[in-house]
């Protein structure tokens, strides 16, 4: 029996509202996790696979996912999806232009993104085109839930949420 979010949460106030429904954040892990409750099934359910797929469409490749790691939903509930986040350094942090105290990139983000350079130019299918779109767009965008990971000998990227606009979501809904 799947679990709803209330079987989780005692009286924990939302981070925020958001098109999808309410974001909460709850201890665990290294560095907790991100709780998505959506307002309608159908969303979820997009959701969880769009994450889904997206992770067995970066492993179908030989090489990317050993520079890029895009990680699926912990847990997805009946009206929740969790999100485990990931310690490293977030990718806007090898950008002068984003922070204050920027860090050396490593030689893996030229490797990321050739990797995800050649994945969109490879893309068949309606799906790979989108998730290879989608993946470009949060590696330019150096969106903070993209991390490296230099410290556990992996030396490698991790996406831990495609995290789509529900215009994306609608896309991904009609390739899927």
């Amino acid at each position: 029996m799947m679990r709803r979010l209330t079987d989780i949460l005692e009286e924990k106030v939302p981070l925020g509202e958001y098109w999808w429904g309410d974001l909460f954040w709850i201890e665990g892990g290294p560095l907790g996790y991100e709780v998505r409750r959506f307002k309608r099934t159908e969303d979820l359910e997009a959701y969880a696979s769009l994450e889904e797929e997206a992770f067995v469409w970066a492993h179908r490749d030989p090489f990317a996912w050993l520079v890029l790691v895009i990680e699926p939903a912990h847990e997805v509930g009946s009206d929740f999806v969790m999100i485990r986040r990931y310690p490293g350094i977030p990718i806007a942090h090898f950008d002068p232009a984003k922070t204050d105290d920027p860090v050396e990139p490593p030689a893996q983000l030229g490797v990321l993104r050739e990797t995800v350079a050649r994945l969109r130019s490879e893309a068949a299918s309606p799906s790979d085109r989108f998730l290879a779109e989608l993946v470009a767009k949060r590696v330019a965008a150096l969106d903070h839930r993209l991390v490296y990971d230099g410290n556990s000998g992996e030396q490698r990227f991790h996406l831990y949420d495609l995290d789509p606009t529900q215009d994306e979501l609608a896309t991904w809904i009609a390739v899927r």
